[in-house]
């Protein structure tokens, strides 16, 4: 999965791979230049600003927003077929992350600084659905 951080400066993509085997799944960032918006390169060749292990088994999606990571994960699989997955955000080395009960079958996430919106999607079955959150309601409760 990858997103793009518009919110950062430079901008940057943020991409990860799922797990299901343990919690080493990792996030990488990587930046783009201001004026191009390409990968920024060293001898033709793209790294990593960033490499970040956030501790979360069955990782679908991240994107960042203003210093905040958001991942959507299928965990728990504990409950059966449709069991809720879990939305996670937290800021990369302060703290511990906060989850948030999620949708089933979660996928990956996009921020538009635009709506202050984290859009996502679900691939169940037969209900295959596109929806947003709030971002500054899941910092900072509903009533934001």
């Amino acid at each position: 999965f990858v997103s793009v951080d518009r919110t950062s400066s430079p901008p940057a993509l943020v991409s990860g791979a799922y797990t299901n085997q343990n919690l080493n799944g990792r996030l990488h960032r990587w930046e783009l230049d201001s004026s191009s918006r390409k990968l920024v390169t060293e001898q033709g060749v793209a790294s990593p600003t960033k490499l970040l292990f956030p501790g979360v088994m069955r990782m679908q999606g991240a994107t960042s927003a203003y210093g905040y990571y958001f991942i959507s994960s299928s965990s728990p699989k504990e409950t059966g077929l449709y069991a809720p997955g879990t939305l996670y955000h937290g800021v990369a080395g302060v703290g511990s992350i906060v989850e948030h009960g999620y949708p089933a079958f979660p996928e990956d996430l996009h921020y538009s600084p635009f709506s202050d919106n984290i859009w996502s999607l679900n691939e169940m079955p037969f209900h295959r659905h596109v929806f947003t959150v709030k971002r500054s309601a899941m910092l900072y409760g509903c009533g934001n």
